[in-house]
């Protein structure tokens, strides 16, 4: 789920692929002044679930400053496949590999294979489903909802800022992953092309608050 800090009256939504796990663990920081258990850092998801804007407490948190974290796209797609179908293999799962199976799809697809049927891979599985939704799942449409929007490559600007408001010196941790994950997007000018259009909602609503990164040459 999103974070809420209820005394201080402020809202982060969260959003899988835009830094969630680090801030997760930030905000529950912030929130309880003890870091989260480093033994048990997949657990922050179970704690903090990152959900659907339309199910969020919207009548309680109607006064909150609310924040959010956003990513570009192609470099949000890129890193969902890289992580979760490559690194983590998400799709060899045995439920996964049976469906893939009977639509001939491959479990250890290359990206173009994936952007190609990325709905159905969405569809069976649920790793692929929380990851790859557009922004709009999480944020909806209106940007103006938010008090504050920033950039993955503006994470620090966010800590800083809770830093100053709550009067802490909490650190976020991940900070340099997460940039140098921002310098390694491989993505052709075709594949770029094909997740702007499947994004399209997302270049609309959020496209100002970020860059698009250059294709690979």
């Amino acid at each position: 789920m999103t974070v809420h800090l209820w005394d201080d009256k402020l809202t982060y939504v969260s959003v899988p692929k835009c830094g969630c796990t680090s801030l997760k663990m930030f905000f529950h920081e912030v929130a309880r002044g003890v870091p989260f258990p480093e033994n048990s850092i997949g657990d922050v998801h179970q704690v903090y679930r990152s959900r659907s804007f339309l199910t969020l407490p919207h009548y309680q948190i109607r006064q909150h400053t609310k924040v959010a974290v956003i990513r570009d796209p192609v470099s949000r797609v890129y890193s969902a496949y890289k992580s979760k179908v490559v690194n983590e293999r998400c799709l060899s799962r045995p439920r996964v590999r049976v469906l893939l199976g009977t639509l001939g799809l491959s479990v250890e697809p290359s990206f173009s294979e994936f952007l190609g049927r990325i709905r159905t891979y969405m569809c069976v599985s649920p790793v692929i489903f929380r990851h790859c939704q557009k922004l709009s799942y999480y944020l909806g449409r209106r940007a103006d909802w938010f008090t504050q929007i920033y950039d993955l490559s503006q994470v620090s600007a966010l800590r800083d800022y809770m830093n100053q408001r709550s009067g802490g010196t909490v650190t976020l941790p991940f900070v340099n992953r997460s940039r140098a994950e921002l310098q390694s997007i491989l993505v052709s000018e075709q594949d770029q092309a094909r997740i702007l259009a499947l994004y399209r909602d997302d270049v609309t609503h959020f496209g100002r608050y970020y860059k698009i990164p250059a294709p690979a040459g």
